[in-house]
Parts: structure tokens; sequence; C-alpha cells
């Protein structure tokens, strides 16, 4: 669902906060029916590029929200008590993201918005291959993973809009600026978010709490990239697996 008026942002956040069962003194908790899926989309991802497309999801609803339209006044709409930078904020509420540094930079640098309680479904990948004796140097991207046979996973519609979606960007990044947002943006948004509800049913079940503990830890350690003032995006080094 594309979230680009007041009263589709309002929708939204109802629908978030009835999916989640949110409030501020629930229980963390990894079942993932309970976590909020997210990513983020726009032009250099950075702390000095601009972010143009937040995306959320729950097991039963998927939102693109518009911030090119709405502005930075969607992060701080309220409804019930429940605003996207409360969510996203909450220490009680898991977020799942795939590989928090550039999206957590962002937000940060320019919202102001601290993530909390963060799940970094990258990290998790490479925890289970450790926990099965394996060696890991890089970081295995998320078009890769999507060409795994997993449970919930259309491969081949996946394969044929993200192909297609990387082609338009890459010839030109700010067609994420352009609206109306053109469709296979819009669809390849919503499939990203769509993917990673599979991704970390499929992993979670796979990691032991020894290993599950490591990817709390280390994908805190991500999320506050964001206090580093030497981060750079583009660091090769970015590539390689964290030790743990």
């Amino acid at each position: 669902m594309l979230v680009a008026t007041q009263e589709q942002l309002s929708e939204c956040l109802r629908m978030l906060k009835e999916d989640l069962r949110f409030c501020k003194d629930r229980s963390l908790c990894t079942e993932a029916d309970e976590v909020l899926y997210c990513d983020f989309e726009g032009v250099s991802m950075s702390r000095s590029g601009e972010m143009c497309i937040a995306q959320f999801g729950t097991t039963k609803h998927t939102f693109v929200v518009d911030l090119v339209v709405l502005g930075k006044g969607a992060w701080d709409t309220e409804i019930e008590g429940v605003s996207l930078r409360s969510l996203l904020e909450s220490p009680v509420l898991y977020k799942i993201v795939f590989d928090p540094r550039n999206d957590s930079d962002s937000l940060y640098h320019q919202f102001d918005i601290k993530m909390q309680s963060v799940i970094c479904l990258q990290l998790m990948h490479i925890a289970i291959q450790r926990q099965e004796g394996r060696i890991v140097e890089y970081n295995t991207g998320l078009n890769t993973l999507l060409r795994f046979s997993i449970p919930g996973l259309d491969n081949c519609k996946m394969a044929s809009i993200k192909q297609a979606g990387r082609e338009m960007f890459n010839q030109n990044m700010n067609l994420w600026r352009e609206r109306p947002l053109p469709e296979i943006l819009l669809q390849y948004s919503e499939l990203d978010i769509e993917a990673l509800v599979p991704l970390y049913t499929y992993f979670s079940k796979q990691l032991n709490p020894y290993w599950m503990k490591l990817v709390l830890k280390h994908s805190e350690n991500r999320v506050l990239t964001y206090l580093n003032p030497q981060y750079d995006t583009n660091n090769p080094a970015n590539r390689f697996a964290p030790s743990f």
C-alpha cells in the first residue's frame, strides 16, 4: 500500500499498531508476527544522501511511505499514541532490517531518529553459517539470498522485478525523487519488505540461543554506526563480515 496522504498515513499507523498489538509496556518478542520489518530507499543513502521512501511491513500488511510527498512531518504524525518515529525508537519492538548501517546513519543524520532493538538479517545469515562450522569472510547481499530456496519466497517474481528495478535506478538514482514514483520502483519497494518476512521466519528457526544473542549484540553495533564520524558507506571494508 502506497502511503502518500495524511489519511493514508493515519490508516497505516492504525494498522501497524493493530497488527503488532503495539503498546509501550509490551515485552520484547522475536515471533515473526510481532516484529516490524523495515527498509528504506533513496538517493545515495547515507548521512549526506536523501531518503525518499520508507517501507514498513508486518506478516499481514506492507506499507510504502512516500517521504518526498509527506516530508519530515511523516515521522511524527501520531495516531492513537503511535508514530513512525516511536516505532523505530521503541526499545520494546524488534525491527527486522537487512544490514541497518546506512539506514540508521540516514535516519539519525537526516531526521534525528535513533533506531533501537534491531535484528540484522544479514548477521543472522552469517551466524547460521558459523553455527554450522563454516568460515565466513564476506557479507552476503540480499539479492543473493533471494535466489535461495526458502519457504514463502517467490524467487521468479522477485528476480524479475528486482532486476527491472535495479536497471532503472542504476541508470538514474534520482528516479527515487520522481513523482509519481515509477510503478516498477513501487513494486521493488514492496517486494523488498515482503521478502524479509520469510527470510526472518526461516533464519530464526535455525539459530540457537547462543548465536541469536551474538546477532542481537552485533546488530546493535551496526545501528550505532551513526555515532562514528568516520563512517563511510562506500568503504570497501564494509563488505567484510564482522568477527563474532
